[in-house]
């Protein structure tokens, strides 16, 4: 996770080093953030009982979540990945007045247990706040008054679910798409290389984001924080200590050729998250767009995929009735 904490006299210093240009950037990037952040804290207050955050992959969304409850000492839980519907309840039942960031978990919300357990927790609260939240197997039937509140951080638009998902959620939670330019990225990149980092100079670390940038751009691959922070430094890290063989150049450049190339490389177990993305992508793009030329260039500017994942996907949703014919 990515976290920018600047006492006064590294943000002197990091002023000085960044153009106007790219200060400029920054600025219209933190009116982004500040829109998150209260949108956050809606659901940290008490006033909203949920958000629904989506954006591309790598641009800090979690981060943003995480650190705005972090900043104001909200009582939060942080769950990755899938869920089940018990492992939902049994989390609610063990806070259930916390807020819980839901990151990734997008195959889950279209489960019918799951589905049912949300719409609970961000139904409308009653005149003490809570909502009732009700699980029941077999003979058993398990309930809690839930106070707390949903953040939703996904890649996938909302309307890259089911109607019903879309519904419901339009009808209880704040739905925000977070898509900063290529620019605001970038800025951010030379912003995050005028800190001070272990083990790499400020210098060395500016040298190392202007290539990262420079190798984005020749590789037509759209920057990203993870780029940088994740790949990069690690990697410029390992050489500078010697543990490589191969120079932090061809290291950079390999990390983001493998990028490109992930959705090739994914194992077997991803798979039907990409399925559902692809999937996703066209529900999205197909009411927006009229000709086959238009919904091939914005499915595979969201996918990076062809025209064959797209149709397949199409004959999937065809197939499945989310979709039809014609």
């Amino acid at each position: 996770m990515i976290r920018v904490s600047l006492v006064p006299k590294q943000l002197r210093t990091q002023n000085r080093m960044l153009t106007a240009e790219t200060r400029a950037k920054l600025q219209v990037l933190e009116q982004r953030n500040k829109l998150v952040r209260d949108r956050v804290m809606a659901v940290a207050d008490g006033r909203k009982t949920g958000i629904y955050l989506y954006g591309r992959p790598g641009i800090a969304k979690t981060t943003i979540v995480t650190e705005t409850l972090r900043q104001h000492a909200v009582d939060h839980e942080y769950i990755p990945g899938h869920m089940t519907a018990l492992g939902l309840f049994n989390a609610l039942a063990e806070k259930p007045d916390a807020i819980f960031v839901l990151d990734d978990i997008g195959g889950c919300i279209s489960e019918k247990k799951f589905f049912t357990l949300m719409l609970s927790a961000l139904g409308k609260p009653d005149s003490t706040g809570a909502r009732l939240v009700r699980y029941r197997t077999g003979s058993k039937d398990r309930h809690i008054n839930f106070r707390g509140g949903i953040c939703f951080i996904s890649n996938l638009p909302v309307s890259g679910h089911s109607a019903q998902v879309l519904e419901a959620f339009r009808q209880r939670i704040r739905v925000l798409e977070y898509d900063p330019t290529d620019a605001e990225i970038e800025a951010q990149i030379r912003m995050i290389a005028c800190q001070k980092s272990t083990g790499i100079t400020i210098a060395e670390s500016v040298k190392l984001a202007e290539f990262v940038l420079d190798s984005c751009r020749r590789a037509r691959v759209r920057p990203s924080l993870r780029h940088f922070v994740e790949l990069a430094l690690g990697d410029f890290r390992d050489w500078k200590r010697r543990l490589t063989q191969t120079h932090w150049k061809t290291l950079v450049r390999s990390a983001i050729a493998e990028e490109t190339s992930a959705q090739e490389l994914e194992p077997v177990h991803l798979r039907g998250a990409k399925a559902a993305r692809n999937q996703a992508a066209v529900l999205s793009i197909w009411p927006k767009y009229s000709t086959y030329e238009d919904r091939l260039a914005a499915f595979t500017a969201l996918t990076k995929r062809g025209r064959d994942s797209m149709y397949r996907a199409l004959r999937e949703l065809i197939r499945s009735g989310k979709m039809t014919a014609g």
